[in-house]
């Protein structure tokens, strides 16, 4: 299954109170286009404790990412693992959202930072 998704939006707070500043969604889109060209860059369901994609936990690939306007956008493509599947059934139910995996620094005041 491939479908489009905006997954974030810049400075605008998201419902973790979080804020990605534009300059910060530009950069992720510049450093990830190579890996995203390759077919590299997985997802999983839910968040790790350990900032650790789990190879056994893969749900998704992203096979496009982008900006639009304020919006970065993403093409995912569900996996036929396990947790792939999974992701399809809440997907056709409706029980999904789909929100960013990363690591960095946050500000007391929620603004990601350039790390």
């Amino acid at each position: 299954m491939r479908f489009r998704d905006v997954v974030l939006e810049a400075d605008k707070p998201n419902k973790n109170k979080r804020t990605y500043p534009r300059a910060v969604l530009e950069r992720i889109v510049e450093n990830c286009r190579d890996v995203v060209l390759v077919r590299a860059m997985y997802g999983q369901m839910g968040h790790s404790d350990d900032a650790v994609i789990h190879f056994s936990q893969i749900s998704h690939l992203v096979t496009d990412l982008s900006l639009d306007g304020d919006k970065m956008v993403a093409e995912i493509e569900t996996t036929s693992t396990p947790q792939g599947l999974v992701l399809e059934q809440l997907i056709a139910s409706g029980e999904v959202s789909l929100r960013p995996f990363g690591v960095g620094s946050v500000s007391d005041d929620g603004v990601i930072g350039d790390d």
